[in-house]
């Protein structure tokens, strides 16, 4: 399916919305290195926000047909859903495998399971070795979902790609920051493979 930019909006409104309402949930203080809206103002504001974004992608997804706007609302549940899990095994450090695959299944990987429902692509960046996992290729192709994998080679290539992520913005999702002398423990936290998003090493 061709996307265009309400689809891409639509999408970004529910994202931003639903992390509004998880920093008053976490009673986080930050979100990406800056002082989270709750902090700034206050939690009524927060939610207030986060509110009005979720009623804006709910407009959007009503102008593009009784599909989408089954398939927002239906995404929205199900982010809701998640938190509710993520709620219940809050701080239980021995919460088995299913009961995490379970809460996340319900708020990240539904909204991108949505992206990709609407003609959204799956890029890979990189591959982590030693890990493995099974794919049902018939769900991809039913779904309409592209898929695309990104291998960084020589230096010129590593070179356009930061510049591509430069030029259009993109934010590359990092899970935690080791100073050089704390290398080790920077290889010991990717061989642990618990890690969500880049690792990185500042020089």
């Amino acid at each position: 399916a061709e996307v265009d930019e309400h689809h891409v909006a639509l999408l970004e409104l529910v994202q931003v919305g639903s992390l509004y309402h998880d920093d008053v949930i976490d009673e986080a203080d930050s979100r990406r290195g800056v002082p989270s809206v709750n902090v700034r103002w206050n939690n009524l504001t927060a939610i207030l926000a986060g509110d009005f974004l979720l009623a804006k992608a709910s407009e959007i997804a009503a102008r593009l047909g009784v599909e989408v706007a089954e398939l927002l609302a239906k995404t929205i549940g199900r982010l809701c859903e998640g938190e509710i899990l993520e709620l219940r095994y809050a701080y239980q450090a021995d919460r088995t495998e299913a009961a995490y695959l379970a809460a996340i299944e319900g708020k990240t990987a539904s909204l991108y399971a949505t992206a990709c429902r609407i003609g959204g692509t799956v890029t890979v960046i990189g591959v982590l070795s030693g890990r493995s996992s099974e794919l049902d290729i018939r769900a991809v192709l039913m779904k309409g979902i592209r898929m695309q994998g990104v291998f960084v080679g020589p230096r010129e290539m590593f070179e356009a790609m930061n510049r591509a992520i430069t030029q259009h913005r993109i934010e590359p999702v990092v899970d935690r920051v080791f100073e050089l002398a704390d290398i080790q423990q920077a290889f010991e936290h990717m061989a642990s493979a618990a890690h969500f998003g880049k690792i990185v090493v500042r020089l």
